[in-house]
C-alpha cells in the first residue's frame, strides 16, 4: 500500500517564484467537503484557509490575499456567486472554482457568468478524488470490493476543467 509520504511525492509542487506556497481560500459550509480539499491542497504544498459563510469569507480574503478561490454556491449569509463578486470589487484576477452540489446546467451557467472560472459539481469531483486515490493505492481491489480495472471502467469519469493550471489526468 503506498504511504502518504509517497503520495504527496506524486502531487505536483506549485510555488510562486519567490518560492513561497499558492495561497487557497476554501469556502464551504460543509467542514468536512472543506477538511477534504484543504488537506489534499496542503499535501500539495499550498498554504489554506477555510470560510465556513460568504461575510467570513470576504473578511478573510482580503487578511489572507488568496491566489485561488474554491468557492460552495449554497452558503450561509449571501451566496458563492455573490461572494464571488464582493472579492473580485477589491481581487480582480484571482481565478476562481465553484464546487458545488448544484449540478443543473442553468446553475453551471450562472457560475460560469458570474466569472468563475471552472465549475465542478461535487459528484464528479468525488470520482475525480477516487479515481486519483485509486492511481495511488497499489491494494488488489478497488472500490467496494470490486477489482480495480473493472470499478475504474464503470466509475471513474472526469472532464476537463474549463481552465485548467495543468494537465489533467484522464482515467477512463
Amino acid at each position: 500500500m503506498a504511504t502518504s509520504h509517497s503520495m504527496t511525492n506524486n502531487l505536483p509542487q506549485l510555488t510562486h517564484p519567490d518560492g513561497s506556497p499558492i495561497r487557497a481560500l476554501v469556502v464551504d459550509d460543509e467542514p468536512s467537503l472543506s477538511e477534504l480539499m484543504s488537506m489534499g491542497l496542503r499535501m500539495a504544498g499550498w498554504s489554506v484557509a477555510v470560510a465556513e459563510d460568504g461575510p467570513g469569507a470576504v473578511r478573510l480574503a482580503k487578511e489572507f490575499r488568496p491566489d485561488v478561490l474554491v468557492l460552495d454556491v449554497m452558503l450561509p449569509g449571501f451566496d458563492g456567486v455573490e461572494l464571488l463578486n464582493r472579492i473580485r470589487a477589491f481581487a480582480p484576477e484571482v481565478p476562481a472554482l465553484f464546487l458545488t452540489a448544484k449540478d443543473a446546467v442553468q446553475d453551471r451557467i450562472t457560475g460560469l457568468a458570474a466569472g468563475g472560472d471552472d465549475y465542478v459539481t461535487n459528484r464528479s469531483a468525488w470520482k475525480r478524488c477516487c479515481c486519483a486515490c485509486t492511481g495511488w493505492s497499489s491494494a488488489p481491489s478497488g472500490c467496494h470490493g470490486q477489482p480495480p480495472n473493472s470499478w475504474w471502467e464503470t466509475s471513474c469519469s472526469t472532464s476537463t476543467p474549463a481552465k485548467s493550471p495543468g494537465p489533467v489526468r484522464k482515467c477512463t
